[in-house]
């Protein structure tokens, strides 16, 4: 897959993080509303990744983003959601990529909270990419 770029953020990458977040919060749920919550960021996580899909610069990437989130906003399990998630993870930025990138996306995440942002990594990161659909939206229309 190739580099994916907006605003200085590699957006393959942060989405293979903010998956491997959505892998980690599902496995650790230990009660209902914890399994609740990891289940609702994920839904949260690949509505974004169908937003954002069309901007992909390579028409494969662009069209296996997209059918994973029509698949998951048609309900797989737990299991199936959570192989997805570590698929296309590795797909996007691979391991190496991921963990590099990480500091990267931390450094940014930790300015913004010390700006007053959100004090959650996942759904800052989430919110973060749904930006970047919010700015291309605006640039179209202008």
């Amino acid at each position: 897959m190739a580099a994916w770029i907006n605003q200085g953020i590699r957006i393959d990458v942060a989405l293979a993080v903010v998956m491997e977040v959505a892998v980690l919060q599902l496995n650790r749920a230990e009660s209902v509303d914890d399994r609740k919550a990891a289940i609702s960021f994920n839904n949260s996580l690949w509505q974004v990744v169908g937003d954002i899909a069309s901007t992909s610069p390579v028409n494969d990437d662009r069209s296996a983003l997209a059918g994973a989130a029509s698949l998951v906003g048609k309900g797989l399990d737990v299991e199936q959601v959570t192989e997805l998630n570590r698929r296309f993870a590795r797909l996007l930025a691979g391991r190496a990529a991921t963990d590099g990138a990480l500091g990267q996306i931390l450094g940014k995440w930790r300015t913004a909270q010390a700006e007053g942002g959100m004090l959650e990594f996942g759904p800052w990161l989430l919110q973060l990419l749904g930006g970047f659909i919010r700015v291309k939206a605006q640039a179209l229309a202008a």
